[in-house]
């Protein structure tokens, strides 16, 4: 297979991988793009502003100090359909450990579903699919005689590329805080998320003498958020901050002098990139087994050319005992991508 072909491919990954993020930002050729489309549909709909909102979600993705605040054991799984035959999957769960303390743990799948590769003229070779997975497990805890709750994550990161392309995979960790305020109903979060998250590709088998290796960081994520109930309306709001930094490798490729004109690599500095984001979100119960929710992703306070996203959805559940159901709808009206995204969970707290 050409050079050609492989440039494509990969192009074509990048874009399949991570057109789920923000778009024309530096934000949106970092890795991690479908894990920040929310970890379900309730984070997703409420605006992804949910580090600071407890609740029956999978909050150990978000912040990972969430669930030794809910202290219930839950279990959800959830699909997202997100165009060109990409898919994602999702499932979760949680459990107080202890008097004061609880695990999560979770998986995340993306598929870019099959793509077409073909060689220099044009014919079809054969189809294959990428694939990303992250793995979580968190532990939380409530410190006594404080209104503080703390936590923290083990991640784990893997993609698959090409079958030429030996696959990659790191860890990262992920740490967080709830402090429950004086004021009443009014929730403090903040959590960093990716600490030490990357990939490490190498183009050896393809390339042979004139391969490298490229490190793709996983953007650094800072997020503080509020949340405070309207016990009067029945309803709780968030707000949620977001400052986002990873850097990037350049390299600069060039010929030596002739007669014997090799191919060399020199590499630049490193190159920071940034930004913030601001997101909204509420949730309105109507009855007790029925809420709404709404919310506003992705409001770029750095680059003017980011749409933002605005989530709708709704949960049912329904007590049976100490057994209790539950079913999450969003829709994702989506600015950049081919269609908008709808997203389906269903769990259970036991």
């Amino acid at each position: 297979m050409g050079k050609i072909t492989h440039f494509g491919i990969t192009g074509f990954f990048w874009f399949a991988l991570f057109s789920v993020s923000s778009a024309q930002t530096p934000l949106a050729g970092s890795p991690g793009g479908y894990t920040r489309l929310g970890s379900d549909g309730f984070a997703a709909s409420s605006g992804n502003a949910v580090v600071a909102l407890p609740g029956l979600y999978s909050s150990g993705f978000e912040n990972p100090a969430l669930p030794g605040a809910d202290r219930k054991s839950f279990f959800n799984a959830s699909t997202f359909s997100l165009g060109l035959e990409r898919k994602l999957f999702s499932v979760y769960g949680m459990n107080p450990i202890g008097p004061a303390g609880a695990v999560s743990y979770g998986i995340q799948y993306f598929t870019s579903g099959d793509i077409d590769a073909r060689n220099n003229n044009g014919e079809k070779l054969e189809a294959f699919s990428t694939k990303e997975i992250t793995g979580l497990f968190g532990f939380s805890l409530a410190l006594k005689n404080t209104p503080l709750i703390l936590g923290v994550n083990l991640k784990y990161r893997f993609a698959s590329l090409y079958k030429e392309i030996p696959s990659t995979s790191s860890f990262g960790i992920d740490a967080g805080f709830l402090w429950k305020t004086r004021l009443p109903n009014l929730l403090i979060g903040g959590s960093v998320q990716d600490i030490n998250s990357q990939y490490r590709w190498d183009t050896k088998d393809i390339y042979k003498e004139e391969a490298n290796t490229t490190i793709d960081n996983f953007p650094v994520r800072y997020r503080l958020g509020v949340s405070y109930k309207v016990e009067a309306i029945s309803s709780t709001f968030s707000v949620e901050a977001e400052h986002w930094t990873y850097k990037t490798e350049h390299r600069e490729f060039y010929y030596t002098e002739p007669p014997y004109p090799t191919l060399q690599i020199k590499k630049t500095p490193e190159q920071e990139n940034a930004g913030d984001f601001l997101r909204i979100g509420g949730i309105w119960e109507a009855t007790e087994s029925l809420s709404f929710r709404a919310g506003i992703d992705r409001i770029d306070l750095t680059y003017d050319n980011t749409d933002p996203r605005i989530g709708l959805g709704f949960r049912f559940n329904h007590s049976l005992g100490k057994f209790s159901p539950l079913i999450d709808f969003s829709y994702l009206f989506e600015p950049n991508g081919p269609q908008n995204i709808w997203v389906i969970s269903t769990g259970f707290s036991y």
